[in-house]
């Protein structure tokens, strides 16, 4: 286990800004990298969360390290010595018995003397959800509750009065279907579901687009944690349809948004358009006020610390993927539908043969 850089190196010396960067099939991640990227002043290095490694020539690097940890628990206490300055906030490592590439489990790590030590040093741990809370006050380390960073992501510009219209992510295409009759307005599909081999900045651009969806959106509708928060922080109507039954990293923000069990969603998005969609459950900005001035202060502390000049070629900030999104609507809209039509095409397969197999065939009453 290795030491991350002490705080007085880093406020004595310069480096550089991270930000995480994902090679998952979730978009969902990448949204996650907008809420830290909002918040750093410079264009910052793309750091893989799950192959973190600093190039040569990199002093250090000071990242907001805002992700769920739980499929790859050693690369978060593990990271290079003296090579990273990491704010733990909005982190997510309490899910159990999930096995990483080594076969051991967050648990297993975490249990170890070094790895207590390690998150004891970067104190306090801004926790996402209140199992990861429960966790880290279980070892002894300072911690507190965060909230998830995405909920505190600034809405884009918006550009004229869009035609209405309600958003559905990563439903099932008969409920889809179910739900749109009841709808006043067009519905548009989507998927936070993305071809995996997506890298860089066009995963941010792609995730920079869905904001403009949900910002736009009359109402959201998903089985999503990160649609509905981002939903939250925009101020978009969104409910989230998931069944009652206990999840940690989702328990939390059942006080934030609507939860509706798949049985009961059509009947009560019907009496939302009967009697308006309902607000959230929290006021977002004060919600998440304190967490906003942690990381606020955090960057502010490190006066020294700079921006690249560009990423692939260019500068990465918010600002500049927005007007990447107004160049680019056309073909970002047609490739998010895309997306969606990839995914419901082999799920729609599935259920018309498993149809297909359960079908229940005629009785006949005659006596043989």
């Amino acid at each position: 286990m290795t030491v991350w850089a002490s705080k007085e190196r880093i406020s004595a010396a310069g480096g550089v800004w991270g930000l995480l960067a994902y090679s998952t099939g979730n978009l969902g991640d990448d949204l996650q990298s907008l809420a830290a990227l909002q918040y750093l002043p410079g264009t910052p290095l793309l750091l893989d969360r799950d192959d973190i490694s600093v190039p040569d020539g990199a002093e250090f690097v000071s990242l907001i390290a805002n992700a769920w940890w739980t499929h790859y628990p050693e690369r978060l206490l593990a990271l290079p010595c003296n090579r990273f300055d990491p704010l733990l906030v909005a982190v997510h490592v309490a899910q159990e018995g999930i096995q990483s590439e080594s076969g051991t489990t967050m648990n297993q790590i975490l249990e170890t003397h070094c790895a207590v030590e390690a998150l004891r040093e970067r104190h306090p741990v801004g926790c996402r959800d209140r199992a990861t809370l429960g966790l880290m006050q279980r070892l002894g380390v300072d911690s507190y509750l965060s909230g998830c960073l995405t909920t505190t992501l600034e809405a884009p510009p918006t550009e004229g009065a869009p035609e209405p219209y309600d958003l559905y992510v990563d439903l099932p295409p008969g409920l889809s279907r179910r739900l749109a009759v009841s709808s006043p307005v067009r519905t548009e599909l989507a998927t936070n579901d993305i071809p995996a081999d997506l890298r860089g900045i066009e995963r941010l651009v792609r995730a920079e687009f869905r904001l403009r969806q949900i910002r736009d959106a009359r109402a959201v509708v998903t089985t999503r944690l990160h649609v509905a928060l981002p939903a939250l922080a925009m101020g978009t109507p969104v409910v989230v349809v998931r069944e009652d039954a206990a999840e940690g990293r989702l328990d939390t923000f059942r006080e934030w948004v609507d939860f509706i069990s798949p049985s009961e969603i059509c009947e009560r998005v019907k009496e939302f358009e009967s009697s308006g969609w309902p607000s959230s459950l929290v006021d977002p900005v004060a919600q998440m006020a304190g967490t906003r001035e942690r990381v606020k202060q955090w960057v502010t502390n490190r006066s020294g610390v700079r921006g690249l000049d560009v990423q692939n070629g260019l500068p990465l900030t918010r600002s500049r993927l927005q007007d990447i999104c107004r160049e680019r609507r056309d073909e970002l809209l047609l490739e998010s539908r895309r997306d969606y039509e990839r995914l419901a095409a082999p799920l729609s397969k599935r259920l018309r043969l498993w149809r297909s197999k359960t079908r229940l065939r005629p009785v006949s009453l005659t006596r043989n």
